[in-house]
């Protein structure tokens, strides 16, 4: 009886001490409790945690629970690649705790046929169009309905590089004119096609607003009912004159002529080389650059294979060295082992023409590819290995070595 006595009045202080904040604690002023908060167990991406609160007022202690935080994924990672007709799984990383999500499908890509005339259709006789996937090589085959007189069908004019890239840039105007000269149709073409609804006939297609050094065929294109799809070929050449202040070099784009003074006194000018070469490679360098010490012999190798199509020129364009420092280093070069090696490929000083700026580099070594139009084919930012530059230099020359 004693003990329970003992207890009622323990539990009674207890509750008295937990109400003290709402009624005499601190002098006699009433107030809520002001909790400072602590983490007792954290939570994790599935586990609830828990916080502990001391009131600064009168030390009283609580506990809260903490929601558990949820994975939070990263950017999904490829496990299997979708195909044309399989659909591929990929799956995200958690940031948090690394646990793989559950698979995500992929969808399957599903075929993209590039269809070419094999056989035209005629006011007789069906055609046949053959077709190719570009991306699994199943072949496909569709027939062209028999061509009415009366009845327009649809023309495709596509404007391209030589090297068969569209050629997206604003400004060009094609008109196609029927056989008496007069016009059928006209209009600017978007992202480099084109599209109108005309009779069955043979038409003559030209185009104005070209880019700036790109020139089309002067007697135009011809395309019939037959295959209405046109292929408008622009020839491209280095753009003569000084480049705006603003220039930037990215694939694709055509450049303007420079020429450059090499070590030896020579001159070199992309325009004049490009008569005799498919192409050209830029290469930008420092001498205090380790990777392009180790990338020179390489580039030596192929450079003696490939030298009868592609012109190879190095370039030093630190605007803390000059031509003396560039000529005594390959004078005396030796690659990343020691041993002595004779590099005979062109090789320049030159910071005025802005070449590298133009590229938006910001390191050594880099390269550029440009075909034998004065195109950007490759912007290449980092060192490359002899694998790498003999596919390089094979894909300017178009064979093997």
């Amino acid at each position: 009886m004693k003990r329970s006595l003992h207890s009622a009045l323990a539990l009674g202080v207890s509750v008295l001490m937990a109400a003290s904040c709402l009624s005499a604690c601190g002098g006699g002023k009433d107030h809520d409790h002001t909790y400072e908060w602590t983490t007792q167990t954290p939570a994790t991406c599935i586990l609830p945690g828990r916080d502990r609160g001391v009131c600064s007022i009168c030390g009283n202690e609580t506990y809260r629970d903490v929601a558990a935080l949820g994975h939070s994924y990263g950017e999904a990672v490829v496990e299997t690649p979708a195909d044309c007709v399989t659909d591929g799984v990929s799956y995200m990383t958690c940031t948090r705790c690394g646990e793989p999500s559950d698979p995500i499908v992929v969808p399957k890509l599903g075929h993209n046929f590039v269809y070419q005339v094999v056989t035209p259709a005629t006011f007789e006789s069906t055609g046949v169009e053959e077709g190719k996937c570009s991306r699994c090589e199943e072949t496909d085959e569709r027939v062209i309905p028999m061509l009415d007189k009366n009845t327009p069908i649809e023309y495709t004019f596509r404007v391209t590089r030589t090297n068969g890239t569209a050629l997206t840039a604003t400004g060009m105007e094609i008109t196609v004119y029927k056989a008496d000269g007069t016009v059928a149709a006209t209009g600017k073409p978007t992202a480099g096609t084109f599209r109108a609804k005309l009779l069955p006939q043979t038409y003559t297609v030209k185009v104005s607003g070209a880019p700036l050094g790109y020139s089309p065929a002067p007697d135009g294109y011809t395309v019939s009912a037959g295959d209405p799809n046109c292929a408008i070929v622009l020839t491209g050449s280095p753009i003569q004159g000084t480049p705006p202040e603003n220039t930037r070099y990215r694939v694709n784009s055509l450049m303007y002529d420079f020429t450059l003074t090499t070590l030896d006194g020579s001159k070199i000018t992309l325009s004049e080389v490009l008569q005799t070469k498919k192409g050209v490679i830029l290469n930008f360098w420092a001498t205090w650059c380790t990777w392009c010490i180790r990338e020179f012999p390489d580039m030596q190798k192929l450079w003696e294979e490939y030298s009868d199509d592609v012109l190879l020129v190095a370039i030093d364009c630190d605007s803390n060295e000059n031509e003396k420092m560039a000529a005594d280093f390959l004078a005396t070069f030796k690659d990343a082992s020691g041993k002595s090696v004779e590099l005979t490929f062109p090789a320049a000083y030159n910071t005025s023409l802005g070449l590298f700026d133009m590229f938006g580099f910001s390191g050594y070594p880099s390269s550029v590819l440009i075909d034998r139009e004065g195109v950007v084919t490759r912007v290449l930012g980092g060192y490359q290995t002899e694998a790498q530059w003999r596919a390089h230099f094979e894909s300017l020359a178009g064979k093997k070595a």
